[in-house]
């Protein structure tokens, strides 16, 4: 379910704004130039992307390679950058990143940071008014932090003002001279605290020992998150069954009447749709489409164990001559497709499968509300 709920609220995020009023930028490499200004919320993609100017809004961002931002942008940034995410000039509001590679040099970030970069170097020439949260291999933050900092990664080094508590956890910890921390610091390392003279931390200082955790075999099951995956998974279920009364079982029913065809349908699902939205991405008008494609798509293949568990606990119910509710069929389903799933070598399949499956299903369903008032295939 907690999957669930972050595609949903990443969907919410990125679509929140209607296309028709947002400005869209495409090409191999597109830009924002400066002195030109964008008066409205801006999504933008290409192998390289450039903000030189001025955007009044929110700005979306996606990237295969490169993307700066050395203009100004009046809003909030959400980027995505296959390569090195620089950004030399002003976000008023939040940053939330995903790179290679991220650095800040004289940049002002008005709100918060977040970023997951595998090297993350934050000048002394840049702030961040409110918090920063990070992960990565590497992180140096130099920047002044207004807020607090929370964050993971191999080796980090604060050189510079937090205003709140910092939380971290790495393998190498270091407080340069220039560190000055407003609060407390609460972090866990392999290696003792390198805490150079003049560091200052005003309230106190706790190392978090790590817990030694008990060798798993290698190739042998995470029970944890087995146990984790069917109770979210049995809990989303339960509760598409309840609010989609016929929706669900219709799905469960197509997957049941026609499996070859839903394992057709849900296989040229996946060739032409993740192909579509990275094409629409690189488009020009395309990239709002092309995000909410994205978050679709990925939406329906994890509702697809719902459905081909459906259709899986209605089929063995029918052999059977025990009939049940839909409640029943669904955890019995799901109960076998999770034994499944645990097999080696099979389950990887077994998953693939329900992808397909369910996909397909929502395809064959669709096509058959679509095409007029027939009766609908029930579970």
């Amino acid at each position: 379910m907690k999957k669930l709920f972050l595609f949903l609220i990443f969907g919410l995020l990125v679509t929140a704004v209607p296309v028709s009023a947002a400005v869209t930028k495409g090409g191999e490499v597109p830009r924002v130039e400066a002195g030109e200004i964008v008066n409205d919320d801006l999504f933008i993609g290409g192998e390289s992307v450039e903000i030189h100017g001025t955007v009044n809004g929110d700005v979306y961002a996606a990237s295969s390679k490169r993307l700066s931002i050395s203009g100004t942008v009046n809003g909030d940034v959400i980027a995505v950058a296959g390569e090195t995410l620089e950004i030399t000039g002003t976000v008023k509001g939040s940053v939330r990143t995903i790179s290679s590679v991220l650095n800040l040099t004289g940049a002002s970030v008005g709100n918060s940071l977040s970023a997951f970069a595998e090297s993350m170097t934050l000048d002394k020439d840049s702030s961040v008014a409110g918090g920063l949260i990070f992960a990565g291999s590497d992180a140096a933050i130099r920047a002044k932090v207004g807020r607090g900092i929370t964050g993971a990664a191999g080796a980090v080094s604060l050189d510079n003002e937090v205003g709140r508590d910092v939380r971290l956890s790495a393998s190498e910890l270091t407080l340069n001279s220039g560190t000055k921390i407003n609060g407390n610091l609460t972090y866990d390392s392999e290696k003792d605290l390198i805490r150079n003279q003049g560091a200052v931390v005003t309230a106190g200082v706790k190392r978090v020992e790590r817990e030694k955790k008990e060798q798993q075999p290698v190739g042998g099951p995470n029970w944890t998150m087995i146990v984790w995956g069917f109770v979210s998974m049995a809990l989303v279920g339960l509760a598409l069954i309840r609010f989609m009364p016929t929706a669900a079982p219709g799905i469960a029913g197509a997957i049941s009447n026609r499996p070859w065809a839903a394992l057709g349908f849900g296989f040229l699902a996946l060739i032409s749709i993740l192909p579509a939205c990275f094409i629409l991405l690189f488009s020009l008008v395309g990239i709002p489409l092309g995000i909410l494609l994205f978050v679709g798509f990925m939406v329906a293949a994890y509702l697809s164990t719902v459905f081909v568990a459906l259709a899986f606990g209605g089929a063995i119910a029918a052999r059977t001559q025990r009939p049940a509710s839909n409640y029943a069929y669904f955890l019995i389903g799901l109960t076998l497709l999770t034994i499944l799933g645990i097999i080696p070598f099979i389950g990887g399949w077994v998953k693939f499968a329900t992808a397909l499956l369910g996909l397909g299903g929502i395809a064959i369903y669709e096509n058959i509300r679509l095409a007029g008032p027939r009766k609908t295939p029930q579970a």
